[in-house]
C-alpha cells in the first residue's frame, strides 16, 4: 500500500453508512416540520383569544353567550364618552 492512501471499507460497511446517512437525514427533516408546527401552535395560541374578542366586540347583544347581529355601537360609544370627559375635564379645572 503507498503511502497518504487509506484503505477501502468493506462494501457492507459502506451501505450501512449510505442508510444511516439517509436516516440522519430523514430525521431532520421530520425535526424541522416539527419546530414549524411548534411555532404555528404557539403562535396560534396566543392570536386566537385576541381574534375571538374582535370578533365579539362586534356582537349587538350586551351577553357575549348570545350573538345578535353586527353592530358598531360600542365603538361609538366609547368615542363620545373619552372625548366628553376630557373636554368636560379641561373646561371645569
Amino acid at each position: 500500500m503507498a503511502q497518504g492512501t487509506l484503505p477501502r471499507p468493506a462494501s457492507s460497511e459502506v451501505t450501512i453508512d449510505v442508510v444511516t446517512m439517509r436516516r440522519d437525514l430523514r430525521v431532520r427533516q421530520i425535526g424541522k416540520v416539527g419546530y414549524f408546527l411548534n411555532a404555528l401552535v404557539a403562535y396560534f395560541f396566543l392570536w386566537a383569544p385576541i381574534l375571538v374578542l374582535v370578533l365579539f366586540s362586534f356582537n349587538d347583544s350586551r351577553s357575549v353567550a348570545q350573538w345578535q347581529g353586527f353592530t358598531t355601537r360600542w365603538y361609538t360609544g366609547i368615542f363620545e364618552n373619552v372625548a366628553g370627559t376630557s373636554v368636560r375635564g379641561s373646561t371645569t379645572s
